[in-house]
């Protein structure tokens, strides 16, 4: 297989939702090029908008975020969480769509269970701007942390019925 240039993968991302929204009857477009917080605007099948944050991920077990997604809790915005793959393997890629409230408590939870956790030396660990979000989060890096056993974003897989606007 050829090797892909990762710097892409988040136009692939992107698109790749884009398609999928417009396959499953929402009238969508791409957002204009750095558009803060949105990526996809969306109108549901009623003409009600919301919009979509849309995370890539290729080779890695989690997506990153920064601080800021802390505190976005919108009813009309939703995250589209796309595994592309190693190389960009998948077919097709998974993809998660998960309301901005529960985005938003996994990843100010996770990064608590993170930072709770002492270095190797057993220093703790200097904060930073950088968030997590994952598929399972491993009970060795992420302790304590409650509210997102193994598996817990399975139940947001292709959730296209959680596409509303309020």
């Amino acid at each position: 297989m050829v090797k892909r240039d990762r710097r892409y993968s988040g136009n692939v991302g992107e698109h790749y939702v884009l398609y999928r929204l417009i396959r499953e009857g929402f009238n969508a477009v791409l957002a204009a090029p750095n558009t803060d917080a949105v990526d996809i605007y969306v109108a549901d099948k009623n003409g009600k908008p919301f919009a979509v944050q849309v995370k890539t991920k290729a080779n890695s077990t989690i997506w990153r975020l920064n601080k800021k997604h802390e505190t976005i809790e919108d009813p009309r915005l939703c995250y589209a969480f796309v595994d592309i793959g190693k190389d960009f393997d998948k077919e097709p890629p998974d993809l998660f769509i998960v309301p901005s409230n529960v985005v938003a408590r996994a990843v100010r939870e996770s990064h608590k269970a993170w930072h709770r956790k002492p270095t190797r030396t057993g220093a703790p660990k200097k904060d930073n701007d950088l968030r997590d979000i994952a598929k399972s989060y491993p009970r060795t890096r992420y302790s304590g942390l409650e509210g997102f056993p193994d598996g817990w974003m399975e139940q947001y897989r292709e959730n296209w019925q959680g596409l509303k606007a309020p």
